[in-house]
């Protein structure tokens, strides 16, 4: 059974390594997807690996630029006559901690982060209601939900996240429109990384995951299924925590 048959989905950071699996994912499971990232040579390499056809949409997407999303529901609504769901996947990530994250780099990782975020569920708010309801995914993480010590902006960015998404939820709940936010925990593949700061897992995470293993990019993506699909139709405002028991200690 497909369970996105007929529903039109953009994601955001699409070329990324978690945006590539969700888009592969949503077009397994019957969307059409408009898919979009700020990288133009990734963008067109990751659609060459979805070899979807008609049924994707790539365009450049700077998440942080209010037109920029604009053209992306544009296109969703000329290409595929309407918009049923957001994901917002685009992400950057900076580990230091508070004394040595500069300005900029606070700005830019709450520009995409957060900014981004907003910008997206503004943007697509017309045509969702237009619809009749639909469904705005967010792709946050556990460092929104506890500390570490480290990644500053980060986890500023994420908990932030997580507040868009349960206020929005409520403000839009009346349009049937639903706003929920995916926490990955630690996993096998990070998102882009500012400051050439290395990509790994930070250390000791392993160890304290109850299920033992590294999540994959195929976990989130299923959850992001779950909320675009139908059988979250009385699901909103929650954070759906995905991170093998790590927070639950």
């Amino acid at each position: 059974m497909n369970r996105l048959a007929g529903k039109t989905v953009i994601v955001a950071g699409a070329a990324g390594v978690q945006g590539r699996v969700i888009v592969s994912t949503l077009l397994a499971e019957g969307a059409q997807v408009v898919a979009g990232d700020s990288r133009a040579d990734a963008l067109e390499d990751a659609q060459l690996s979805w070899g979807a056809g008609d049924s994707v949409a790539g365009i450049v997407l700077d998440v942080a630029d209010e037109s920029s999303w604009d053209a992306v529901v544009r296109l969703a609504a000329e290409r595929f006559g309407g918009l049923d769901g957001v994901v917002n996947a685009a992400a950057v990530l900076n580990r230091n901690g508070v004394e040595t994250t500069t300005v900029d780099t606070f700005r830019l990782v709450n520009d995409v982060n957060v900014v981004g975020a907003w910008l997206g569920i503004k943007a697509a708010v017309p045509l969702l209601r237009a619809r009749g309801g639909g469904s705005v995914v967010l792709i946050g993480s556990i460092d929104g939900i506890i500390g570490r010590g480290s990644a500053t902006a980060y986890h500023a960015s994420k908990g932030a996240l997580r507040s868009i998404g349960r206020t929005t939820a409520v403000e839009l709940g009346n349009d049937r429109i639903r706003v929920n936010t995916v926490c990955p925990g630690a996993m096998a593949e990070r998102m882009s990384i500012v400051a050439d700061q290395g990509s790994g897992v930070p250390a000791g995470m392993l160890e304290k995951t109850p299920l033992g293993r590294y999540g994959e990019a195929t976990d989130i993506a299923w959850a992001a299924v779950y909320l675009l699909s139908d059988e979250s139709s009385f699901v909103t405002g929650i954070d759906l925590v995905v991170d093998g028991g790590y927070t639950a200690q």
